[in-house]
């Protein structure tokens, strides 16, 4: 009886060391997958050299012949210092004007948010004058605007000129999220010169 017992003791030991083996086993490859996943991330921002808070850009004439490409339609800028919780890239979707965009990912590589945050209303017209500016704060606190003048050059039927200030704020707040207003509109005349 008291054989029966310790083999039963000595089965019992030899399987849960193969249950913790296998657990071993488990934990090892999550972590080598892990491991490649960083790996991997980490050859992804090696590529974004590192820009300092206060950002301050203006889209349409940044001097892109030195950028390199990320993909077929979008160039790299720069990634913010981690704050320890996540880290951001800062992108240019290519367009008549460079589109910035912004995205967060966690320290092992997912994305957590990505958003444009150009107003994008720029391109050529005659009569038509545009500038975006695009602003990161040492805060994380994000400003994008497009400033706009209208005239009538055409016709010449008006003497006023029409500008229009259009504009959306928001911020990087702590857990990676981009938080961005709607776009506000602020109109005002003023005379030809």
């Amino acid at each position: 009886m008291k054989n029966i017992k310790l083999l039963l003791l000595l089965i019992l030991f030899i399987s849960c060391q193969k249950e913790k083996s296998n657990e071993a086993e488990i934990a090892s490859e999550n972590n080598i997958e892990i491991q490649q996943a960083n790996d991997e991330f980490q050859m992804f921002l090696d590529k974004f050299p590192e820009v300092r808070l206060p950002l301050d850009i203006e889209p349409c004439s940044i001097d892109d012949s030195n950028m390199k490409m990320l993909n077929d339609s979008t160039l790299i800028y720069g990634k913010i210092p981690s704050n320890g919780k996540y880290i951001t890239t800062i992108s240019f979707d290519i367009a008549d004007c460079l589109l910035p965009r912004i995205t967060t990912h966690t320290l092992s590589g997912k994305i957590i948010d990505s958003k444009s945050v150009v107003i994008g209303l720029c391109g050529s017209d005659p009569c038509y004058e545009c500038n975006e500016y695009f602003r990161i704060g040492k805060d994380y606190r994000i400003y994008s605007c497009d400033s706009a003048r209208y005239d009538d050059c055409i016709n010449k039927v008006s003497d006023t000129v029409t500008n229009i200030l259009t504009y959306k704020q928001g911020k990087l707040n702590s857990t990676g999220k981009i938080e961005l207003s709607a776009e506000k509109q602020k109109t005002y005349y003023t005379k030809k010169s």
